[in-house]
């Protein structure tokens, strides 16, 4: 196609007024009960034109958060929502400009490959790292009693607040009310975590207002520097805190998954990252050297690996990875 005839895309600018267009009291809870009904990702790959996916909605909520007014805007319907999307997915990209493709690459993978992990294997990964992981040397902060420290609770009362708001928000059309104590499921839930633990965790390391999401978007959008096109790329402060105070009882989530993922291991980093900084990273290193170590010991007829570590003169090459398979072309022997 020629560029005479080439579809210019959207621009930041256009994106960002089209979602300026709509109330944010109106548009976010659409943003969240789509989020909440293609969750899973056959779904948002099946759904409408395929605009519905997370990374997408996470945006479009970012911007109505970081730049919407209730001041003479309209309410927000289906169709607007799926307009809004369909612009995010027609985003006038740099690889336009300067052909560099590891660059378009990488922005790509950064944007939409952490939303394609699987739940459940994921949050039993931070189980095992920080739980069943022992360490081989001292800890600077990973030591006994490091969780209630970080976070105010267990690491166990931490997820399950995690994949409660989660599990809540999928079945609530993005919301979760601490009411739902006050139920026969919420005495069920409360025999693993109590409602004033989930409360006081979700308070501190979930829950924002919107006041405060936008001094954090703000901080954000200036790593972008002044290349519009590269704002969608910069960190969602939805990451950090996944639920809003202020859109109604309780709260209001408007991606799911973004609740989970606090509780996933990288979500554990950052958490501990933000507090004690790079010593936290330097202790979760060592331990997962130890949790990779372990995961080879379970690799016991692989001739590279003794002890849960590789021998240096059996370290893959470039033509041989240790799984057995090629590294690139060819067949395995």
């Amino acid at each position: 196609m020629s560029s005479s005839t080439r579809d210019p895309g959207t621009s930041d600018y256009e994106y960002r007024q089209r979602v300026r267009k709509y109330r944010p009291t109106s548009l976010l809870p659409l943003i969240a009960a789509a989020a909440a009904r293609y969750h899973e990702q056959e779904q948002w790959l099946n759904s409408p034109y395929r605009k519905y996916t997370p990374w997408a909605l996470a945006d479009a909520a970012r911007v109505s958060l970081a730049c919407g007014t209730e001041h003479n805007r309209s309410d927000a319907t289906d169709q607007d929502l799926l307009q809004v999307l369909n612009a995010f997915s027609r985003f006038d990209d740099p690889f336009l400009r300067d052909k560099d493709v590891h660059g378009f690459l990488l922005r790509m993978a950064g944007q939409q490959m952490t939303w394609q992990v699987p739940e459940y294997e994921t949050i039993a990964r931070t189980a095992a790292i920080f739980e069943q992981t022992p360490p081989l040397q001292p800890m600077e902060f990973l030591r006994p009693g490091w969780d209630s420290e970080l976070f105010g609770c267990t690491l166990r009362e931490y997820v399950g607040t995690a994949q409660l708001a989660w599990a809540s928000a999928i079945s609530c059309a993005g919301r979760f009310d601490p009411a739902v104590f006050d139920t026969p499921d919420g005495k069920l839930i409360a025999r693993h975590v109590g409602r004033d633990t989930v409360a006081r965790v979700l308070d501190a390391h979930f829950a924002a207002s919107v006041t405060g999401f936008r001094a954090d978007d703000q901080e954000a959008a200036a790593r972008a520097g002044r290349d519009g096109r590269l704002r969608r790329f910069t960190s969602n402060p939805l990451r950090g805190r996944p639920l809003l105070t202020g859109f109604g009882p309780g709260y209001l989530c408007p991606v799911p998954y973004l609740a989970l993922a606090k509780a996933t291991p990288w979500g554990v980093y950052f958490t501990g990252l933000s507090r004690y900084g790079e010593g936290f990273a330097r202790d979760l290193g060592h331990l997962f050297e130890q949790y990779i170590g372990r995961q080879l010991r379970l690799l016991p007829r692989c001739p590279g690996v003794r002890r849960g570590h590789l021998r240096p003169q059996e370290r893959p090459t470039q033509d041989r990875r240790l799984d057995g398979h090629p590294a690139r072309g060819g067949t395995a022997g």
